[in-house]
């Protein structure tokens, strides 16, 4: 009990702790370069989000009939033996994808921007969902839509790409 001065009187107020334990899975992990290197953490957490971990629309997808998928392979591995949960950010279109394929971004030029195609964007979401199924559950729209270093396009576009990554 903490006895806490109010006026003259005082207030009883007893402390418990929560109802239910917060599962892991609400404490991620950003690492870096943990294919090359960086040691696996010894603290437990329970998800890892890929933010600038080089798997990105761009990584995956180099070209419109090309696809890269060996080191989020390897990411997908490690995390699964930790038993931990990944987070996959979809987006960050290839300049070769991209409405705006010169316009400045965070990754390259035409990576800020939105798909000139909805059907290339369709193809991305599916490939990577297929591959991935059962073992990524959890997936992103981008990220930082609010800073338009990150995503330069339209709010209903976006709500438009969202739907259409439901959808598939």
């Amino acid at each position: 009990l903490i006895a806490l001065p109010v006026r003259s009187a005082e207030i009883a107020v007893k402390l418990a702790g929560p109802p239910q334990i917060v599962p892991r899975v609400f404490f991620g992990m950003h690492m870096h370069r943990v294919d090359a290197g960086t040691p696996w953490p010894s603290i437990p957490f329970g998800t890892w989000p890929l933010l600038d971990a080089y798997v990105n629309w761009l990584n995956l997808q180099p070209a419109r009939d090309r696809w890269d998928f060996a080191k989020l392979d390897r990411y997908v591995s490690l995390a699964e033996n930790a038993r931990v949960e990944i987070l996959l950010p979809l987006g960050y279109a290839p300049a070769w994808a991209s409405a705006r394929p010169t316009e400045p971004g965070p990754y390259g030029p035409g990576t800020a921007a939105e798909p000139a195609s909805l059907e290339d964007w369709r193809n991305y979401v599916r490939t990577v969902a297929s591959r991935y199924r059962g073992r990524i559950r959890h997936f992103e729209l981008w990220n930082e839509v609010n800073v338009r270093q990150h995503f330069s396009g339209s709010f209903d576009r976006l709500l438009e790409m969202e739907r259409e990554a439901a959808r598939v």
